[in-house]
């Protein structure tokens, strides 16, 4: 459990820019169930994109929870959750669009605290897991038509009667064309987050315009989203397909022909 609940904040941390973090990690008792999440910081766009040289970013969050336990050996508990995503992109940037592919490090530490009520006795424990994976993200220009950063699904038009405009690739296969939030705007370029098929489940990983439709079939462009794009399985004047689902991919898909595998894809 821990391990998987370590996958997800990494992989969102990464996803918004190492600025969200979920919290906590620790499992709850039934007397406390409560939980807070940062909010992603949204950076504005130079017109054009300069040269992006590689970097290595550290980021690191420490929580606490303390759990209560009335009945046998009662006790508090306070778990201290430290949460260390080191991102590393090896690469230059000088032309675009183009293919990246980052590691991202995420090592977590769990420190219990243990207080026994009835006679004051402690003790302490300590746990850690470390896992490290790549992130693949297309980088983009950014343009006029483009929506803004921070621009959700929800956000988006459903049932208007306008089209959004087309795209060649889903043109060509009858399909729509829509957006499923914007990408994340950095250093004055686009990054599209590259999906495996296990990470559509989660709505802060999709991004960038799609092609949807047909027998259940979707596929992510990895490109900005632009002004006149409605959400996904919405139909012009009618309103979301509720039938539909993203059951059959075509395009590229992370984890397949050499390009990487996000982390929420290995758990």
């Amino acid at each position: 459990m821990r391990h998987q609940l370590a996958s997800y904040l990494a992989a969102t941390a990464c996803v918004h820019g190492l600025t969200t973090v979920a919290s906590p990690l620790a499992e709850p008792g039934p007397e406390d169930q409560s939980q807070s999440q940062l909010q992603p910081q949204i950076t504005p766009a130079p017109a054009l994109p300069q040269p992006q040289a590689g970097r290595t970013h550290i980021w690191s969050s420490t929580k606490s929870l303390a759990t209560f336990y009335q009945f046998i050996n009662p006790r508090r508990v306070t778990l201290y959750t430290t949460v260390t995503i080191t991102s590393i992109d090896p690469w230059i940037i000088s032309s675009y669009p183009t293919t990246v592919v980052a590691s991202v490090t995420s090592h977590v530490t769990w420190e219990g605290h243990t207080t026994y009520l009835d006679n004051g006795d402690t003790g302490t424990s300590l746990t850690s897991f470390t896992a490290t994976v790549p992130e693949t993200w297309v980088v983009s220009r950014p343009a006029q038509t483009d929506i803004p950063a921070g621009t959700t699904e929800d956000k988006l038009p459903c049932a208007e009667c306008s089209r959004p405009p087309p795209d060649p690739l889903c043109e060509a296969s009858g399909l729509r064309t829509a957006c499923q939030g914007q990408c994340r705007m950095e250093r004055g370029a686009w990054w599209c987050y590259m999906l495996h098929q296990r990470d559509y489940k989660y709505a802060e990983m999709r991004m960038g315009r799609v092609c949807w439709g047909g027998n259940s079939q979707y596929r992510q462009l990895n490109a900005p989203c632009v002004v006149g794009d409605g959400a996904v399985a919405c139909v012009p004047c009618q309103g979301k397909n509720i039938s539909w689902g993203a059951l059959n991919w075509e395009g590229p898909v992370a984890g397949e022909d050499g390009i990487g595998v996000s982390l929420r894809g290995k758990a």
